[in-house]
């Protein structure tokens, strides 16, 4: 698609932008960036959700689950 500017100059990254506007590509970063800033918001949860729930460290618990022979085989208590 053809970008027209009348008399106006567009400066730094207005025209670009404006360009990826144009094209549908603007949709396309912001899904992008929401998905990154979820992606970044799980790996958080997922690194202190047993802390925050007062549950203990997976660690902990496959350690009691060997003790106890729960686990069948090596895949089953691990991380």
């Amino acid at each position: 698609s053809q970008m027209e500017l009348s008399s106006q100059m567009l400066r730094h990254s207005e025209g670009f932008m404006r360009k990826l506007d144009s094209d549908g590509f603007m949709q396309l970063l912001n899904m992008s960036l929401v998905a990154t800033i979820a992606n970044a918001v799980y790996g958080v949860w997922a690194k202190y959700r047993m802390e925050v729930t007062g549950r203990p460290p997976l660690e902990e618990i496959f350690a009691a689950r060997r003790q106890a022979g729960e686990c069948k085989d090596d895949k089953a208590c691990k991380m």
